[in-house]
């Protein structure tokens, strides 16, 4: 019964072949787009499960005020030796620092790699896949080095590196100079959607022997990633309890430390959730999820459509099969079978769509998707799609066709949702106002990304390049100024961190007045040369700022917030105890942005000296000069730095890079929907040519009366403006919701304009006119005399 239920399927298909196509189309793209999405959310559900241990490792994020959501997501380096001894739920701890670039070097090749520093407890923490010098030792002593399969075939080829020597400088600023490193182990390279992105791992012993001061009784130090394997069936929340405790234990009457606490996230989730649970990017899974449906029932609504507007003319197929025996649940069964005939046919089609269209979507997305059909998650997607599909588009024409009143129904123009026409409408109106929204969210996402890159930010970008000084720090001066009479460049400054993202903050600050409600105030760090505001243009309200003189490190620039919530009046001249030193305050700084525009602006302090190394330069050029600079540094960096890459960043390609995540999700829906307009599109000529074919005689008796054939254009169209118009109505107020919701995760934030509806509009009515107008001008160009000769 079944395989003649098949048979029976691909012969109607095959009949009508136009209709056939037409749904076979906007089916394989749908499908095709809703494969590549699931993918897409798999990769993002599946961040940091590349390690075994991943269900059991969290890491350690702080909060200074347990009232607010703003979280170091960091800890003090003790904190994870004292957890581990006296909290029986800790199974093993690992700590990692900060990433940064050294220079490798062996024979010839000579490159800057990223790396962090770890604890000898790395494996056991994160049981990754990994080669070892020695079993079960990840360092040998401090002069160890692990790397990655990317750094082994960079440097090695087709050598065993296990053994092997390279030379590292670690540290440029102490002059460590270049030493000999074992290779005790080869990890596999981290993946994309993992918080670890390192090319190298050095023993965290070798870090602690590089500081002033042992790391493991720095418990103020919040500048390391702390993670925790915990025991099976241990409860987090218990555990990050205990290590507040004893966190606290360390600062007893500290009121800094009066509402803090320890937050424990399990790794799986950092990229999806706050350390209190809150929205940190699963927001984007449920829209992709939605874009994905919406899409798939867009295709279904067009096949419902083409399906059921064609009912009529398989009545007397329907009542033959009635009248040699064919009772309701045969009829059922062999047209849900020719649904699931199409949509297996349109799910092959999509397969080979989605597996040449993922090359393109992972250099949109940034991501490298595997699309590999022995992935059982691949399989499970196939399987979901093809369930799903039949379910929302397969069941209803089966119920239609197999109905015992269908011909009654359709005689009377009904269906069993009332009148077919009505029914059809109603569907187009579903199926645009999906359409309009995708449209509208579009417009909302370009203009808030050009918002953010147009915004004044309160200091200049354009033009601005920054790099590691590495030996230029011991010739500031000399390179300054001979990079400043070179043509092109407009002014040389230097600084201890990248202003367009500081991250390093401290609550080691008092002034005259400051009360214990204040006890958690953090303030922004940065330490400058004299003419760092100068030369990015930072604005200063008030006072004269540092006058390149001795006098300059005791002197100090607040920002108007930091003046605001220290709640300072007349700050100019007034004295501040900043990290245990006495400054005054010789001006205040116009706000600027230092973070992204999705954080508000916090209180900040520029300083001179006290120890800090200027470690970055910031070279501003000449428009169009950018060339002439490079060179120009490039050829003092061969004089001081000969044996270092020359590596450099422009301050708007480092800003960009803060929305990466913001501009890949702009592109993908600005595709998305592209694509949804394009299969609403498909379902509508499907209709209007049905349409066309039903009522030509119609058209041949008005033209023979003198219709013209904007008449008869018009005649058609005017049936598919009405539905259009009121999916308006219903579009408008849910996407005003949808981006009025995202944009509440930016501070600063660009307007929601009515001529964004507008425009929606019109492009909506055009696409209507174009590809209505299209399919019914052909019918109005048809002869009369060839419709009507046989009547």
């Amino acid at each position: 019964m079944i395989k003649n239920a098949i048979k029976t399927g691909i012969r109607s298909l095959l009949t009508n072949k136009k209709f056939t196509l037409l749904n076979i189309a906007g089916l394989s793209i749908s499908l095709a787009v809703v494969i590549i999405i699931a993918l897409w959310i798999t990769d993002e559900l599946s961040f940091n499960k590349v390690f075994n241990n991943s269900n059991r490792v969290y890491e350690l994020s702080a909060n200074f005020d347990k009232e607010n959501d703003q979280f170091v997501h960091a800890g003090p380096p003790p904190i994870a030796i004292y957890g581990k001894s006296k909290i029986p739920a800790i199974e093993e701890i690992c700590r990692i620092s900060g990433g940064r670039n050294i220079q490798f070097n062996k024979n010839e090749l000579m490159t800057s790699e990223y790396g962090v520093y770890v604890d000898s407890t790395f494996n056991k923490v994160f049981d990754s896949s990994i080669k070892l010098l020695e079993p079960n030792k990840l360092f040998q002593g401090k002069q160890s080095i692990v790397i990655t399969e990317k750094i082994a075939n960079k440097y090695f080829k087709n050598e065993n590196p296990l053994g092997k020597t390279l030379y590292l400088e670690v540290d440029p600023i102490l002059k460590t100079g270049k030493q000999p490193f074992l290779i005790t182990a080869v990890v596999n390279n981290f993946p994309s959607n993992s918080s670890l992105k390192a090319d190298y791992l050095l023993p965290f012993e070798l870090l602690n022997s590089l500081s002033k001061e042992p790391l493991d009784e720095k418990w103020g130090n919040f500048q390391y990633y702390i993670y925790f394997l915990l025991k099976q069936d241990s409860k987090s929340a218990q555990v990050a309890e205990q290590l507040t405790a004893i966190q606290k234990s360390n600062f007893q009457g500290n009121p800094l430390y009066s509402k803090f606490a320890f937050f424990l996230q399990k790794i799986t989730q950092l990229n999806l959730y706050t350390p209190k649970g809150d929205n940190n990017g699963i927001q984007s899974i449920y829209i992709f999820a939605i874009i994905a449906f919406v899409i798939l029932l867009v295709a279904c609504i067009n096949y419902v459509n083409l399906v059921t507007a064609r009912a009529t003319k398989r009545t007397k197929e329907i009542s033959i099969r009635k009248i040699i025996g064919a009772n309701r649940s045969h009829l059922f069964l062999q047209y849900l079978i020719e649904s699931a005939v199409l949509f297996l046919i349109s799910l092959f089609i999509a397969t080979a769509i989605a597996y040449l269209s993922i090359p393109f979507f992972n250099t949109i997305a940034e991501k490298n998707i595997q699309f590999s059909l022995l992935s059982s998650e691949l399989w499970y997607i196939f399987l979901l799609t093809f369930i799903a599909t039949v379910f929302i588009a397969g069941i209803y024409p089966a119920v239609l066709f197999s109905s015992s009143k269908l011909l009654s129904q359709l005689k009377n123009n009904n269906t069993l949702f009332g009148n077919k026409n009505n029914l059809r409408k109603g569907l187009v109106v579903l199926q645009f106002c999906c359409t309009v929204i995708l449209i509208v969210t579009t417009f909302i996402f370009e203009k808030q990304l050009r918002y953010m890159r147009n915004k004044d930010l309160g200091y200049d970008k354009e033009n601005v390049f920054l790099f590691e000084q590495k030996n230029f720090l011991t010739h500031y001066e000399a390179v300054r100024n001979e990079l400043q009479k070179q043509q092109g460049i407009l002014g040389v400054t230097a600084a201890s961190n990248d202003i367009s993202n500081i991250g390093s903050e401290t609550a080691d600050i008092d002034w005259n007045g400051k009360n214990r409600m204040q006890s958690n105030f953090f303030i922004s760090r940065v330490a400058i040369a004299p003419n760092f505001t100068s030369v990015l243009d930072i604005k200063l309200t008030e006072g004269n700022g540092f006058k390149n003189n001795p006098s300059d490190s005791s002197h100090a620039l607040l920002n108007e917030t930091a003046v605001k919530q220290m709640g300072l009046k007349n700050p100019i001249g007034q004295t501040i105890t900043f990290q245990g030193k006495q400054l005054t305050i010789v001006g205040i700084m116009k706000d600027f942005n230092f973070n992204d525009l999705k954080t508000a602006i916090k209180p900040c302090i520029f300083f001179s000296g006290m120890g800090y190394a200027l470690g970055g330069m910031y070279v501003k050029t000449s428009p169009g000069q950018e060339k002439q600079a490079l060179s120009a540094v490039q050829k003092l960096w061969n004089k001081y730095n000969p044996e270092s890459a020359f590596n450099y960043s422009f301050m708007d390609e480092s800003f960009d890079k803060m929305y990466k995540k913001d501009v890949v999700h702009g592109k993908l829906v600005q595709l998305f929907a592209a694509i949804t307009i394009l299969l609403s599109c498909i379902g509508l000529s499907g209709l209007v040519l049905f349409s066309t074919e039903a009522k030509l005689k119609e058209i041949g008796i008005r033209k023979t009366l003198g219709a013209s054939k904007q008449d008869i254009v018009m005649m058609i169209g005017k049936d598919y403006m009405v539905p259009v118009i009121l999916s308006f109505l219903i579009a408008f107020p849910i996407s005003w919701l949808i981006i009025s919701n995202w944009l509440n995760n930016f501070v600063y934030r660009t307007s929601i304009d009515p001529w964004i509806f507008l425009l929606a509009s019109l492009i909506t009515i055009l696409l209507v006119v174009l590809t209505a107008g299209s399919v019914s001008l052909k019918a109005a160009m048809i002869n009369p005399t060839k419709i009507l000769r046989d009547e």
